[in-house]
């Protein structure tokens, strides 16, 4: 497995050096795409089922969503105390 990080110059935050991309030894990659807090937004498959995570105002994830087909379905949905 190679693991991918943006370009470290720079850098002023931990979040802006966060994960970008895992690749397999077959060269396949899941891709990871973030917003500027570093909160990962999408987890990008190369099959094309992709993990789609919401967060509250707290940054905490509550929601994790696989988008198939242009479709989404609820994978799970945590409660507001799950991350206590």
């Amino acid at each position: 497995m190679t693991y991918w990080f943006p370009d470290g110059g720079g850098v002023a935050r931990p979040e802006q050096a966060a994960l970008a991309a895992i690749q397999r030894f077959d060269g396949t990659r899941v891709t990871l795409d973030r917003d500027p807090a570093g909160n990962l937004l999408i987890a990008r498959s190369p099959t094309g089922k992709d993990l789609v995570f919401k967060y509250d105002r707290g940054n905490k994830v509550v929601e994790i969503s696989q988008k198939s087909g242009g479709r989404f379905f609820i994978l799970t949905t945590l409660p507001a105390t799950w991350h206590k």
